[in-house]
């Protein structure tokens, strides 16, 4: 008798097994196929979206003229491109074009110790001693620079006591480098 129910029994395990475990697991695996599927034709009308607007933006930048791209590519070099030597030498050429020496440089950091998400920085500190309109100048030539770069700090010491007289000043400034 025992031999007859143990088939029936059997079945009848391996059936509530396959009802209370399996069949919950497959109904699982079915929605998550179907939620992969949503999520693919998702990203793929996304893919579309971000194809056509990188098209638009490659005919747009292909209307740039030559003259414009270089002046961007001056304004913030990459990385590849940036010298510090070269940086340091256009101030020091600026501050001579004012009758100024450049003294006590220092740098803050150097350039692949700074990177900040898709660009880097440069920070560098120096000393120029000149009068008061002179140094204006000097300021105004930095402003028109080329390259973006950005005056962090500014002292002066005066060394005389006329209002316009040679004064000592540091300045402390930061330039700009993409990835």
């Amino acid at each position: 008798m025992f031999r007859l129910l143990l088939p029936f029994i059997l079945i009848f395990f391996i059936g509530s097994l396959c009802f209370s475990y399996i069949k919950p697991g497959f109904s699982q695996i079915e929605d998550l196929k179907q939620e992969i599927k949503e999520v693919r034709v998702t990203l793929d009308e996304k893919k579309e979206e971000i194809e056509s607007a990188l098209k638009n933006l490659e005919e747009i930048w292909g209307k740039v003229s030559l003259t414009t791209k270089n002046k961007l590519h001056r304004l913030v070099p990459t990385y590849a491109d940036f010298d510090e030597a070269v940086f340091i030498n256009h101030i020091n050429n600026i501050a001579k074009g004012h009758g100024m020496n450049i003294n006590n440089i220092q740098f803050s950091n150097q350039p692949m110790d700074s990177v900040k998400g898709d660009y880097g920085e440069f920070t560098m500190s120096f000393t120029v001693e000149s009068e008061y309109r002179e140094f204006r100048a000097f300021l105004n030539d930095l402003e028109r620079n080329e390259q973006m770069l950005d005056i962090n700090d500014l002292s002066f010491q005066a060394k005389s006591q006329d209002d316009y007289g040679l004064n000592s000043y540091k300045l402390s400034l930061v330039t700009y480098w993409l990835k």
